[in-house]
């Protein structure tokens, strides 16, 4: 079976890369990284003031038409699940929210941000872990495309 696979991960490589053996960045726009980096930071604030306000109008439209949206424990949704996910959060306690950025890289229309998050309120944390988003853009605008994040609190015993 391993003799079979290694034949077939060569050709699979091959075929990702074009003549010259690299792989062809040259379909999508140009972006400055810089200037994603900093949209994308900006986003990230303008995301955290818009889920402790509870405004599930505003968290819809940080994402794309097309958005998947992967919570810990509960299946997948889209843009406006996540939306409705956040009406509650007003009412939760919760009055901290911190996203901090590990790290910002893409090419063209899709960047991907890694990074830590914290909620809480002002006595306490109540949940932290890890997001990845995939940024994709559309138009003029930045939007989340895939969202992912894991919660680093032990699991409950059963």
């Amino acid at each position: 079976m391993k003799r079979q696979f290694l034949p077939l991960l060569s050709i699979l490589v091959i075929m990702a890369c074009n003549q010259n053996g690299t792989h062809d960045a040259t379909v999508v726009p140009d972006v400055d990284s810089a200037a994603a980096k900093t949209a994308i930071m900006d986003l990230d604030r303008q995301y955290a003031q818009a889920f402790l306000k509870g405004d599930s109008a505003a968290i819809s439209a940080f994402y794309t038409a097309d958005a998947q949206v992967f919570p810990p424990n509960i299946p997948a949704g889209d843009g406006r699940f996540m939306g409705s996910m956040t009406t509650a959060i007003p009412k939760s306690g919760i009055t901290v929210f911190r996203l901090t950025t590990d790290a910002v890289s893409g090419i063209g229309d899709q960047w991907v941000e890694t990074g830590n998050y914290e909620l809480g309120d002002s006595s306490k944390t109540m949940d932290k872990g890890h997001y990845l988003v995939v940024w994709k853009k559309v138009g003029n605008d930045w939007k989340m495309y895939r969202d992912i994040w894991n919660s680093s609190n032990p699991m409950a015993a059963k």
